[in-house]
């Protein structure tokens, strides 16, 4: 009889447990997230290639580009960019 109700708890309570652990991940992940992209500074940024100008379902491709920074550090990488603009484009 015990036995019985200790897994009729379980039963119950196990899911319970686990929509409230997950609604904590999502609350912490949230909040990092939140912190992160406020310290988060749109520039300008100059294409090194030109973005492909056909593809598929694509609206936005990857591409070389450099930028300075706020803090006026010069840094490379890739963005994603419109389609069809050439080298130097903004």
């Amino acid at each position: 009889m015990v036995a019985g109700g200790l897994v009729v708890a379980f039963l119950a309570g196990a899911p319970l447990t686990a929509v409230a652990a997950g609604h904590m991940v999502y609350d912490v992940g949230s909040r990092t997230a939140h912190a992160q992209q406020a310290t988060w500074r749109q520039v300008p940024a100059v294409l090194a290639a030109t973005a492909p100008a056909s593809g598929f379902r694509q609206y936005q491709v990857t591409v070389q580009a450099s930028w300075t920074a706020p803090d006026a550090t010069q840094h490379a990488g890739t963005v994603l960019a419109p389609r069809g603009p050439g080298p130097a484009a903004r």
